[in-house]
């Protein structure tokens, strides 16, 4: 910053330093952004209320984290116009001497806004994965071993950047003689390293009880990329590391409001993605909705397909069924029966010689013009037989120990 310790008037200024000005091109990158990651949390919110599905824990954290990341874009207009972000700080000092004070106060601001954001947003990831997958190891490695860690990542941040130079003046007047603050490499180090390791092992943490689950592996494979989008917000993090750690190298030969522009770039884009990743797996039922409209299903009608039957694999009946005594079934038809079930996704008790009963689980039931329905089983086994209770849940919201009822049907069976 010592090349800003001078003053100049504007006159005796060349005319190609005048002209350097990157404030807007932030402005310009920075306002769509701010725009996706407030529709994307309200259509994350707006699908939750459309399919009557309570607001959760997880959806609160994002709003909140929303506000704030709100507030990072003030600050980063407010940084351009008031604290001459993008622009030399020689001509900062010409123009108002204040200017250098009152961007590194809205980088104070920033800096704890920063930290609150990706906090908050790690807490709602973490509060999805356990209405996901209620487990006991989902509790105790994600709120108390994660949310432990983020916690004190958050708390060391604040009150580093609280306290980073002393006398506390010092934090606003680089110039100031007397005093010291803190190495800014190692603070940027101990900042963005744990924060990254702690990103990777949030992203790791579903991977196991995905595992456990019994689906076929395409399904596992596409669950697994669902969960690893948060990959973005690593590499931006990492992006955002470099730009600090080249800044710090450069200090006091630094020009502070114009090599700032790339570390408060990625200072804001960074929790802006971390809002759109953690909000990206909730709207899986209006990508759903959108696949069956008529123009999806016109462009899809063209995509050859293959389909593969196995016994490990989802198989798909469609037309008249037969029940497992082998008599022809008809949803919904009268006749003598043995017994009646209703049928949405649940447990079909069958009889087996020697083995108890074997579980079976219809996930869906349609019209058809041939039979009255088509249905889609599962595999034997999908259903956890340690089920002691089911709760009543959104269609999005499957636990590992959870069955979700859509659709109800009537079905009897005939026995020889």
């Amino acid at each position: 910053m010592a090349s800003g310790a001078s003053r100049h008037s504007l006159s005796d200024l060349p005319p190609e330093l005048l002209e350097i000005n990157e404030g807007p091109r932030l402005l310009q990158i920075l306002t769509p952004m701010a725009v996706v990651v407030t529709l994307v949390v309200f259509l994350r919110i707006g699908t939750r209320l459309s399919r009557r599905i309570s607001i959760g824990l997880d959806d609160w954290l994002i709003v909140i984290a929303l506000i704030l990341s709100w507030g990072t874009y003030a600050i980063a207009i407010l940084f351009v116009s008031l604290g001459g972000l993008g622009r030399p700080l020689t001509v900062n000092m010409a123009i108002d001497p204040n200017r250098l004070v009152a961007g590194l106060k809205l980088l104070f601001a920033g800096e704890i806004i920063y930290a609150t954001i990706i906090t908050v947003t790690k807490y709602s990831i973490l509060a999805m994965y356990y209405r996901l997958f209620p487990t006991r190891f989902m509790k105790i490695g994600g709120w108390v071993c994660l949310g432990g860690m983020t916690t004190a990542w958050w708390l060391a941040i604040i009150l580093v950047v609280i306290f980073q130079c002393k006398p506390l003046a010092k934090t606003f007047d680089p110039f100031m003689a007397d005093g010291h603050c803190i190495d800014n490499t190692k603070f940027f180090l101990g900042n963005s390293i744990p924060n990254i390791l702690n990103d990777v092992m949030i992203l790791c943490l579903p991977m196991y009880e995905i595992g456990n689950l019994r689906l076929p592996h395409g399904q596992r494979v596409a669950l697994v990329a669902v969960f690893m989008l948060g990959a973005g917000v690593v590499a931006m993090s990492a992006i955002r590391l470099s730009y600090h750690v080249k800044l710090s190298k450069e200090r006091e030969d630094a020009d502070f409001t114009l090599a700032m522009f790339n570390s408060v770039l990625w200072t804001i884009l960074e929790p802006d993605m971390a809002v759109i990743c953690a909000s990206l797996p909730t709207l899986r039922p209006l990508l759903t909705t959108l696949l069956k409209t008529r123009f999806c299903g016109l462009i899809c009608s063209y995509i050859p397909t293959t389909s593969k039957s196995s016994n490990n694999d989802r198989l798909s009946y469609r037309g008249p069924g037969y029940t497992i005594g082998g008599t022809p079934m008809r949803l919904g038809s009268g006749g003598p029966s043995t017994g009646q079930q209703k049928m949405g996704i649940c447990q079909i008790s069958t009889a087996t010689s020697g083995s108890g009963s074997r579980s079976l689980s219809i996930e869906n039931a349609r019209p058809n013009e041939d039979s009255g329905y088509d249905i889609e089983i599962w595999p034997a086994g999908f259903a956890n037989e340690d089920q002691k209770e089911t709760r009543h849940l959104g269609c999005d919201e499957i636990p590992l120990q959870g069955v979700v009822m859509k659709t109800e049907a009537d079905w009897q069976e005939r026995r020889s």
